[in-house]
């Protein structure tokens, strides 16, 4: 009978239950500051924000609030280059829930209305001549859903002019029911002309026009995100404007503004394989970890750039040495056919995204000097077209200057901890209930044998409600590609909350040793929903495969196929003074009967022997010793599985033990 019984226990824990739980995502914790910046030497754009020509497609942001030389009410939207999919330009202005300082709007949560909100400066219409006035168009992209929330059925993005007498509304966009949330809508709207006696007039030198959303207000819902906003005279009938070719999306009255703009859409992604912007020092392999990363373009144009785009590839290598720097390498790179560094993309087609990686790295034999860190900081830029003085379509747009959403820039680092995010935060991510856990994994380069782990760094963003004491973080080892039943080290430390992309740097009071595949993990222990550890998430960047969770200690782990990004946890590696963990060919001892029903017996030289729970609580246990065995029988102890750590010399070591019930 009792064979039968642990026979059933053993079944029920190997089954697959369903995923009543999982990692859930939430609205940013803060406006977060933009990822991307312009050229540091990039002018900014000379437009005065109370004439034409208006434009804004939000790369030049400062922080993550539209331009207020060109916005009213410009901290209410969100902007980022994260929670869009696939945007025209890097970064758009994100409409949701949350309001300038990233909380609901309401703590109802299912209430509805009017959320965020972008007004336009005052622009002086009436100044456009009088025959010209037919010819004034608002054109934008804007995307529903994206990698946010889709909007239901019944929620809108709307867009007001502002008319001598008042604001009037002039469109709601709404979905339909085949509505795809990776698609940017183009659109464009003339300016009404009255012609008649009675009618609105908009050309005067108050007009302002705005875009409100309405959806849920109780967080990061019913997403809409804008791009590219540009209001002006339509110069060429034929070239400037056409009809939009998804007429069952939007309107058949909304058309596109033709614009001679070639665009960074995207971050180019990381340079080291396996999805790292950090490595450790110790463990980059130069011949095996460089990659050479993604550059994503994409032209506003309705004919081809026929000629190959050319672009360059900046690199500063750096290493740090007892806070000595020096630079073996800043510049751009050269090649053999390239004349000034300058290296070909191939031809855009129009409205359509271009993926390339960039022709190369700088020399790996550049990373290979002793060094405590190493940043390689890296700018990506167009080269020529985009208005430039002398061209015959330079007087259209000028002044404004197209050149500012052509540059892109990053630093990796190798230091001493890896790190799948790149340091921002567009959104939090939490377990949807007490009990559950979480497990990251990390692969470690084949060559690196085994090191310590000495920390971790967690990034835990400011979400309102009461703050979490503390939070539970663990180590597991790799069981055949998911974490480890038990966790090989657990350490309970306070939640300090932050805004600003700020880490907590904690400190593990023994240091772990790892080698291959390991993961970090965490357990939510607070109950209310509102009071959930959060955790950054970078949204520009996925590495949801790398993600698992379970109910509770009882369920088998779950790989992560919802939740899109990267969480903020970087674990660190360094010397401790004591280590814990496991090591090849080292003394054990022998744990037996197992599973048991609490009463087991430890054969070998084991000492200050420990039981602790899968929630890190310590167990009552009497002990007795019998020659080279102990006998355990363990207090007021429940069904589960538990770990039996223990120290051999100097080694502490750790078993399992599956207690099942009488």
């Amino acid at each position: 009978m009792r064979d039968r019984k642990v026979y059933y226990l053993l079944l029920l824990l190997c089954l697959p239950v369903i995923a009543f739980s999982q990692i859930k995502q939430y609205g940013p914790a803060r406006k977060a500051p933009a990822k991307v910046a312009p050229f540091t030497n990039a002018k900014r754009h000379a437009v005065n924000p109370v004439a034409l020509p208006f434009w804004d497609d939000f790369s030049f942001a400062k922080g993550t609030h539209a331009d207020s030389l060109l916005w009213i009410n410009n901290d209410k939207v969100f902007v980022n280059n994260g929670q869009a999919i696939n945007p025209p330009s890097i970064n758009v202005a994100t409409f949701d829930g949350y309001n300038a300082n990233g909380r609901p709007y309401s703590t109802v949560a299912l209430e509805t209305g009017y959320g965020d909100t972008l007004e336009s400066q005052p622009i002086l219409l009436g100044n456009v001549p009088v025959p010209d006035r037919d010819k004034i168009y608002l054109s934008f992209f804007y995307q529903a859903g994206g990698n946010s929330e889709m909007p239901n059925p019944s929620d809108f993005l709307k867009l007001e002019f502002k008319s001598t007498t008042g604001w009037v509304e002039i469109h709601r966009f709404t979905i339909k029911s085949n509505a795809d949330p990776s698609v940017f809508y183009d659109t464009a709207i003339q300016i009404p002309v009255a012609t008649l006696p009675g009618e609105r007039e908009y050309f005067h030198n108050q007009f302002q026009f705005r875009f409100t959303s309405f959806g849920r207000l109780s967080g990061s819902y019913d997403a809409w995100h804008l791009d590219y906003v540009y209001l002006n005279r339509r110069v060429n009938d034929n070239e400037e404007v056409i009809n939009n070719s998804d007429s069952d999306q939007v309107n058949e009255n909304d058309k596109n503004t033709n614009i001679s703009d070639r665009t960074t859409s995207n971050p180019f992604t990381t340079i080291f394989k396996n999805g790292y912007f950090s490595i450790p020092r110790t463990h980059f392999n130069e011949k095996k970890d460089l990659t050479k990363p993604l550059l994503s373009l994409y032209s506003l144009k309705y004919v081809s750039f026929d000629q190959p785009i050319s672009y360059s590839s900046y690199f500063t290598i750096t290493h740090f040495t007892s806070g000595t720097a020096n630079t073996p390498f800043d510049g751009i790179l050269t090649y053999p056919n390239d004349a000034d560094g300058v290296i070909s993309f191939p031809a855009l087609p129009p409205l359509t995204h271009v993926t390339a990686p960039i022709r190369a790295l700088p020399d790996s034999s550049l990373l290979r000097a002793p060094a405590d860190s190493t940043y390689i900081y890296t700018r990506i830029a167009i080269e020529g077209g985009d208005n430039e003085p002398g061209k015959d379509y330079y007087a259209r747009y000028a002044p404004i200057n197209f050149k500012l959403n052509d540059t892109l820039e990053h630093t990796f680092i190798l230091s001493n901890y890896y790190a799948y995010d790149d340091g921002v935060a567009e959104y939090s991510a939490a377990l949807a209930a007490q009990g559950n856990q979480f497990a990251y994994r990390f692969v470690m380069d084949s060559g690196v044998g085994k090191d310590t782990l000495n920390g971790v760094y967690f990034y835990f963003p400011f979400a309102g409600g009461t703050v979490p004491e503390s939070v539970r973080i663990f180590v597991f080892e790799d069981d055949a590609g998911k974490p480890d039943s038990a966790f090989t080290y657990s350490l309970t430390v306070p939640v300090t909350r932050n805004d600003n992309n700020l880490f907590t740097e904690i400190d593990f009071t023994e240091g772990v040793i790892v080698k291959d595949t390991f993961y970090i993990g965490y357990e939510e222990t607070i109950t209310g929903k509102s009071d959930r550890i959060r955790i950054g998430l970078d949204a520009s960047h996925d590495t949801g495969n790398q993600m698992y969770y379970r109910n509770t200690v009882y369920h088998p782990w779950i790989q992560n196929t919802d939740l899109k990004g990267s969480l903020m946890i970087r674990p660190r590696f360094g010397p401790a003074t004591v280590i814990t963990g496991t090591e090849d060919k080292i003394e054990r001892a022998a744990i037996y009967p197992n599973p048991n029903r609490g009463e087991f017996y430890i054969k070998g030289r084991a000492e200050n022997i420990q039981v602790i729970s899968l929630t890190g609580q310590s167990i009552g246990f009497y002990s007795e010793q019998s020659g080279e065995e102990k006998k355990i029988v363990l207090q007021n102890v429940h069904p589960g599985i538990y770990v039996i750590r223990y120290r051999i010399g100097s080694k502490v070591l750790t078993g399992k033990i599956l207690v099942t019930g009488n």
